[in-house]
């Protein structure tokens, strides 16, 4: 598989079915492919079971036609819920998957979210709320014209199914298309060994607007720039900043993997170099290697840049990295440090476009 290749292939996807929906989840543990699937069906739940006890209810108190009612109340309110959902916390600053639930009190978001992916996420979720709450109205009208105990009274009275029908299949065709979408996308993101979902509007540092700027340019120019080296002292955010970086190319369906640089070293040493089940690490087109030594104020190196390509250049099996783009992620304790990586990086691979970021310690009440 290429790196080129946007999406899995049908044998992937079925290979990746079959294990999520087969075996035991407290031997496995969760993926994010399983779990986009149980969050889906989630939701497809929650739109027939209310939808099927609002009709009871309507049913049982003599309303005419409980079943558009209770379709178009429960498919309203999931809508209304789903849509207040999105711009309500992303408005008022709140940050997902972090250690702090909220933004620091006078804090500003660093980087914007991408409302595109946002909508298109909250959209699939409406639809599979109302894709429960159709398939709960033909269930009940099925009931109505097969059942002798009249269970559902007056509903197929009302409207023709028809309309419901024609809308229903409309949204199984956006939902093929959708469900296609995402679960791709899921399993690009857990074959690139990210440690969590974490998305760049979600990150918070202290970050200079040329450094904003240089991260946006190279997410935006997958023509530009081979190597982006994240420099910064200890407690700097700098793992969190590639670990989203990494996101954002994985949402752009990138192949990379993330790696910290112990397990870099031990993965050069493995003969198939596996990094998934569907790819090796020669096959990604980014790689991501995090904690290059801790930074100040730990004065001491895990590792200095010389000794580090002197190990490269010793051995044939690091070759391939000059074909990679590579995004580094480098504790340091002054500018000494930054110049020697620098140049080391700048000898290996030669003259192509290297860009930096420096970040500093967060300083509170900046910004």
């Amino acid at each position: 598989m290429k790196g080129e290749q946007k999406y899995f292939t049908l044998i992937n996807l079925i290979s990746q079915l079959k294990d999520d929906l087969f075996g035991k989840d407290s031997y496995r543990g969760f993926s994010l492919t399983y779990s986009w699937l149980a969050n889906q069906f989630g939701h497809f739940s929650l739109g027939f079971i209310p939808t099927y006890i609002l009709c009871s209810v309507l049913t049982h108190c003599k309303h005419n036609c409980p079943n558009i009612k209770a379709l178009l109340i429960i498919g309203l309110l999931w809508t209304i819920f789903e849509i207040f959902n999105l711009f309500y916390p992303i408005l008022k600053g709140r940050i997902y998957f972090t250690t702090l639930p909220f933004l620091e009190k006078g804090a500003k978001r660093e980087f914007d979210p991408k409302w595109s992916s946002l909508i298109l996420d909250n959209f699939t979720d409406i639809c599979y709320f109302w894709f429960g709450g159709m398939t709960c109205y033909l269930f009940i009208n099925k009931l109505n014209h097969d059942s002798n105990l009249n269970l559902f009274s007056k509903g197929a009275e009302c409207y023709s199914d028809i309309y419901i029908s024609y809308s229903f299949y409309i949204i199984v065709a956006i939902l093929i298309f959708l469900s296609y979408y995402w679960y791709n996308l899921r399993m690009n993101l857990q074959n690139a060994s990210l440690p969590m979902q974490f998305r760049l509007s979600q990150w918070s540092g202290d970050i200079s607007k040329d450094d904003k700027k240089t991260i946006e340019t190279y997410l935006s120019n997958s023509k530009g720039s081979k190597h982006l080296i994240i420099f910064g002292y200890n407690f700097t955010n700098k793992s969190d900043l590639s670990i989203a970086i990494g996101n954002e190319l994985a949402f752009k369906f990138h192949k990379l993997y993330y790696s910290s640089f112990v397990k870099f070293l031990e993965k050069m040493h493995d003969r198939n170099r596996s990094i998934s089940k569907f790819w090796n690490i020669e096959d990604v087109e980014y790689l991501i290697i995090d904690q290059l030594n801790v930074g100040r104020p730990y004065f001491k190196d895990f590792i200095s840049a010389k000794r580090f390509f002197s190990i490269v250049n010793a051995s044939n099996d690091f070759e391939f990295l000059r074909k990679k783009k590579i995004i580094w992620t480098i504790g340091i304790k002054n500018d000494d440090d930054k110049e020697m990586w620098i140049e080391n990086i700048s000898k290996f691979f030669g003259t192509m476009a290297i860009d930096y970021v420096l970040l500093e310690p967060m300083v509170s009440g900046s910004k």
